[in-house]
């Protein structure tokens, strides 16, 4: 009867731990001109990788670049392409679709120039409405639009993304298979 109790005691606690916890969701993606709707002939490729706290509502995000330089997607007077939006935006649309703007990065300090690119790094805090679109993230694509590509020149859909388990829920599981391993001892 202990076990058994022992065993309900830890298989409530993991749960209330795994609701307790704030998900962090972990996404990335390959960009490349084939994307984009209306294939681009690009060299340019990138990679971006996506994290979200869906309890404080920041994302992370960072992506590099290779092919552009910071000159391909900024206009002559230094500013970026495309104004107060910039040149990099994750959109809300399916794969072969494209959809609104849900989140721009156009502040020049996210970008900086590589060796054979740009990168971009920016931490922002997700409007809710955002968030949800985030959520469903097989809906959300970035996309990189160049002076000479301006509707895009690379484009990447984030893959489904999966919640981290939280280490009180780990720890709770843990406990479940040393109840039952002990269980199975004392009934041998």
């Amino acid at each position: 009867m202990k076990i058994r109790t022992g065993l309900i005691l830890a298989m409530v606690a993991s749960l209330f731990a795994v609701n307790s916890q704030a998900a962090i969701i972990t996404t990335a993606t390959t960009l490349d001109g084939a994307q984009e709707v209306g294939p681009v002939a690009t060299a340019a490729t990138g990679q971006a990788e996506l994290t979200l706290d869906t309890d404080t509502n920041l994302a992370d995000f960072t992506l590099t670049v290779s092919g552009l330089s910071l000159s391909d997607i900024t206009f002559p007077s230094g500013g970026l392409a495309f104004g107060a939006f910039g040149p990099v935006h994750l959109h809300n649309a399916v794969a072969g679709q494209n959809g609104d703007i849900i989140l721009p990065f156009g502040d020049n300090a996210f970008y900086s120039a590589t060796v054979d690119g740009f990168q971009l790094q920016a931490t922002d805090v997700l409007a809710p409405a955002n968030l949800a679109s985030l959520l469903s993230v097989s809906s959300v694509y970035i996309n990189v639009h160049s002076l000479a590509n301006g509707a895009g020149e690379i484009r990447g859909q984030l893959s489904t993304a999966v919640p981290e388990p939280s280490t009180f829920a780990l720890l709770g599981l843990l406990g479940i298979g040393m109840l039952l391993q002990r269980r199975k001892a004392v009934k041998a």
